[in-house]
């Protein structure tokens, strides 16, 4: 009997609760925490607990609210109805109806605008989006658009949230806005924590009327750095870029382009090729490395172009104000000018004149009735510091193998100087110039004066030797002397003056025969050209003349010292100064930009937005000529 008490007890008290248990675990993957009302009604033959009024349900610690929900307990999913809203974590998901499929933990967001906040205020609008709960992922498609606290905004036509990660995936039709930059690509994965994005695919950017097209990029926005790879095309007002990766520093103005690298200058008409070019826009500096090159495009005889290319080891551009040079620098550079501007021989023709005298204007007495004053006022603008001297000075450094061709002249040297403050390129280390193929010019050191662009005089230091071939492999015209000057015209050689003691020799033809060879010594020879030929020679000082019958000389005496006809050594060709190809100009093909982002979505789901971003972009630069289609 006690057995039979005890056994009924457990009856009671036991089974009830296992079938509890039973009735919790299968129903414990959502509870119901709250709701007005909840009761169970049949539609189309299937058996839902419909609720109603602020219900609240959790699942996967996640809460899920709204006005009114079908519970399909069999189906394993809820269709939730009005003010809907998801919270896990840090992470919101608002709109007008889900259907949330229990066993696949997923919230399918529809409806005319569904909203997803994280923890840092970035927004994702779109109207299709589904919700993972325990993996915390959502993934939108027909369209969406994400904006950050800060206004920036990205859109594509599907993408991902993981919430857990803080990352953001755009896939297709991508288009991006931040701080005045616009980009459009193919995907786009945002980092919220880090800031950075990742472009991929057809990856093209716009900042007011500059562009640039890539195959991928990054940009990491907390410290306003770029980079672009595979075939990066850029387009300025002032230049035209090519080259396979791009590192950009917006902060310091930084640039580092590599491989196949073109810079094409549109307002000074130069083009720099390299595999390594790093560029610093204040103040201006350009470096050139791995086989650099520059091509300086200039305007040939009858309007057609020519070009000069020049290669080294190393090219160095850069500009810096006059103030901030060193004073011995600036001195130096202006006694070269003040030296180059000299012409000897019509100084050698004053000083060997008659000596006139000079008038000398009377001193003005001295002034001793100045007032206080007066001594006071000067005394004051004595004493203020004269402004700054903001001129902007240019150097140009090129060191090591240094190649120049031009249709008509060639040149190898080690390194070549050039500085606007006195306009002239100066050469070292074993110089050599070919003119009209023919025509070889030697010395230890050069130097050439420019003014208004344009070749004035030319300057041979040491052991000027000049050689021009009469006929090939056997008479060659020579002038040899410690020093020579050429005066150009038009930029050819229209006046030659050798100085310090010159020893020459030149073949004379006979019905086009070479019969006779002169040699001539004098201290000072003159030499004035026409179309590139000599017509007038003179000689100055102890000179000495002999004639040679040709067949009577040998090679020995039909030498000066020292001859050295070096052909095999001209750059004969562009490509003997530098393989690298030059790109033809895009700028037609990208003015106007035909892909920039038209913000289809996000003028759907944030209605105005970007239409105000535009104009308040406008208002701050004069013009920007990217308008939307």
């Amino acid at each position: 009997m006690r057995r039979a008490i005890i056994w009924t007890l457990l009856t009671v008290l036991l089974l009830p609760q296992a079938a509890s248990a039973r009735e919790e675990k299968r129903d414990s993957l959502v509870r119901l925490i709250s709701a007005d009302m909840a009761r169970l009604v049949e539609i189309d033959g299937m058996e839902y607990r419909k609720i109603v009024g602020e219900a609240v349900f959790l699942h996967n610690d996640t809460y899920l609210y709204c006005d009114s929900a079908y519970w399909n307990v069999k189906g394993d999913y809820i269709d939730a109805i009005g003010h809907v809203r998801i919270e896990q974590e840090n992470t919101v998901l608002t709109g007008d109806s889900i259907k949330y499929v229990i066993p696949e933990n997923t919230a399918r967001f529809r409806g005319h605008l569904v909203e997803l906040l994280d923890k840092d205020s970035n927004i994702l609008r779109t109207n299709h989006l589904d919700y993972n709960t325990k993996d915390s992922v959502a993934f939108f498609y027909r369209g969406g658009a994400m904006k950050d606290s800060d206004g920036n905004l990205i859109e594509s036509l599907t993408g991902r949230y993981q919430a857990r990660l803080g990352k953001f995936d755009f896939i297709g039709e991508v288009e991006m806005f931040s701080d005045s930059l616009f980009f459009t690509c193919d995907t786009l994965y945002y980092d919220t924590g880090t800031e950075v994005a990742e472009f991929y695919g057809r990856t093209r950017g716009w900042y007011g009327p500059n562009c640039i097209y890539s195959g991928d990029g990054r940009y990491e926005r907390p410290h306003e750095k770029f980079y672009f790879h595979r075939d990066v095309h850029i387009l300025t007002e002032e230049y035209e870029l090519w080259c396979d990766s791009l590192y950009y520093d917006r902060n310091t103005e930084y640039s580092r382009l590599l491989g196949n690298v073109q810079l094409l200058d549109t307002v000074d008409n130069a083009i720099a090729l390299a595999g390594d070019l790093r560029y610093w826009n204040d103040p201006r500096r350009a470096e050139l490395y791995r086989d650099p090159a520059v091509v300086l495009i200039t305007e040939g005889e009858g309007g057609g172009r020519d070009s000069v290319f020049m290669a080294s080891d190393t090219l160095i551009y850069y500009t810096r104000r006059m103030f901030e040079l060193d004073s011995a620098l600036v001195a130096a550079a202006k006694e070269r000018y003040d030296v180059a501007m000299v012409d000897p021989l019509a100084s050698m023709k004053k000083n060997s004149g008659p000596q006139s005298a000079v008038p000398q204007s009377a001193a003005a007495p001295e002034d001793t009735t100045a007032s206080a004053d007066t001594v006071a006022v000067v005394q004051d603008s004595l004493a203020l510091p004269p402004p700054p001297d903001t001129t902007s000075v240019s150097f140009v450094e090129a060191y090591h193998n240094v190649r120049i061709y031009k249709s008509d002249i060639q040149l190898l040297c080690d390194s070549l100087l050039f500085t606007s403050i006195d306009s002239i390129a100066r050469i070292f280390k074993e110089p050599v110039i070919w003119y009209e193929i023919r025509n070889q010019i030697t010395a230890d050191s050069m130097q050439f004066l420019l003014r208004n662009q344009t070749l004035e005089k030319g300057f041979l230091f040491s052991n000027a030797f000049v050689i021009s071939e009469e006929e090939p492999g056997k008479y060659y015209h020579q002038i040899k002397s410690p020093e020579m000057i050429g005066y150009f015209k038009d930029n050819q050689v229209s006046r030659f003056d050798a100085l310090g003691g010159v020893n020459a020799l030149f073949f004379v033809a006979e019905d086009s025969v070479v019969t006779t060879m002169n040699q001539k010594e004098c201290r000072l020879m003159t030499g004035r050209l026409k179309d590139g030929q000599v017509q007038r020679i003179l000689y100055t000082e102890n000179i000495k003349s002999d004639a040679y019958p040709v067949e009577e000389l040998t090679e020995d005496k039909s030498r000066l010292r020292n001859f050295n006809w070096m052909p095999d050594l001209r750059p004969a060709t562009r490509y003997d100064v530098t393989q690298r190809p030059v790109h033809l100009s895009g700028r037609k093909e990208m003015t106007p930009a035909p892909w920039f982002p038209e913000f289809r979505y996000a003028d759907r789901y944030f209605e105005g937005y970007m239409e105000g971003v535009l104009a308040e972009i406008e208002s701050r630069k004069p013009i920007i000529w990217i308008e939307r289609q």
